[in-house]
């Protein structure tokens, strides 16, 4: 813990710049998408109104909250303490996380679970309902590599596997809500007409040393 607030401070010192290398394939395309609590697709932050006009222009909503949202561990934090009555989880491997024996207890202690996989895991182990989803040779897509360049791809096999995307755009419908993006395309087509923010970036990270 800490380390990236050092090497962010180290290079404003020196004028050095930083370039992150996710372990991920989808990592970068995530954060692009608005998966950090406090940004929004483009890089936009949440606390700039500018850029909460913006997404709520492509989505075709009044306005958009002002406060961050929850991140992982903020999730899981509130699924343990009976804040949440649902958890959607895609693919998340819990080896990855910073404590897997507390997310598998918040995981636990949700109400309902569902789950998105390509294979069995402590997950779906303890889901409510699981969704088997195409694995990437088996839908079209695109990934962001580390240097921002936009990778798309195309199936290489064809089956009657449900892509994520489907699987997401149904439980929307069922809850009433409009993603606006039931293709790969579309989405494809969004991330482009709202491009890259432009404008003030979200403050970095301060975290102390451990």
């Amino acid at each position: 813990p800490g380390a990236l607030s050092a090497a962010v401070r180290l290079a404003e010192q020196t004028g050095a710049r930083i370039a992150w290398v996710p372990r991920r394939a989808g990592d970068r395309g995530a954060v692009e998408a608005g998966a950090l609590p406090n940004v929004l697709p483009g890089g936009r932050p949440t606390d700039d109104a500018a850029a909460r006009a913006q997404t709520a222009a492509a989505w075709n909503v009044d306005s958009l909250p002002e406060t961050a949202g929850r991140d992982t561990s903020g999730i899981l934090a509130a699924a343990r303490d009976g804040e949440l009555s649902a958890l959607l989880i895609g693919g998340v491997e819990l080896d990855d996380l910073p404590d897997p024996d507390a997310a598998l207890a918040a995981i636990d202690a949700a109400p309902f679970v569902v789950s998105l996989e390509l294979r069995h895991s402590a997950v779906t182990e303890r889901a409510d309902v699981v969704f088997p989803i195409a694995p990437v040779v088996e839908k079209a897509g695109s990934f962001i590599n580390w240097e921002g360049r936009i990778r798309p791809f195309e199936p290489s096999i064809h089956t009657n596997a449900v892509t994520d995307l489907r699987v997401l755009t149904f439980l929307a419908d069922e809850i009433g809500v409009d993603l606006g993006i039931p293709t790969a395309a579309s989405a494809a087509d969004e991330r482009a007409r709202l491009g890259l923010w432009s404008g003030q970036r979200a403050a970095g990270p301060q975290v102390d040393p451990a």
